[in-house]
């Protein structure tokens, strides 16, 4: 018995539908391909942003509009970096060289909890 128009248009949406749902699954893989997450990761991507976002939430100080937070941050990693290169008996050239990678990755950090894929400082 033929189909009508209206009962193909249907089996058609639905097609889309079930593709469209098998492209989310392979693309949610990808990203947790491409981060890191671990086969254990069940949440969605949906679900991490909203983790992410209460995150940021109870962190007010990265809405501070003088930044006060990021700068005690970069000023504590680059105290640390000194203070380890002068344990370690390192020219100063060496020691402003610790000092500086220490600064760049405590960016990095900062800014990756800001968007929410980093969960601590």
């Amino acid at each position: 018995m033929p189909q009508s128009d209206a009962d193909r248009m249907k089996a058609y949406r639905e097609r889309l539908r079930a593709q469209e749902a098998l492209e989310g699954m392979s693309h949610e893989q990808a990203v947790r391909d491409r981060f890191g997450y671990s086969a254990s990761e069940t949440r969605s991507q949906a679900e991490r942003k909203a983790a992410a976002d209460r995150i940021r939430a109870k962190a007010r100080f990265l809405t501070d509009p003088d930044r006060e937070g990021l700068v005690g941050y970069l000023w504590q990693a680059g105290e640390s970096a000194r203070l380890l290169s002068v344990d370690r008996g390192e020219t100063p050239e060496q020691a402003e060289r610790r000092v500086e990678r220490a600064v760049d990755y405590a960016k990095w950090r900062w800014d990756g909890f800001g968007a929410g894929q980093i969960s601590s400082l």
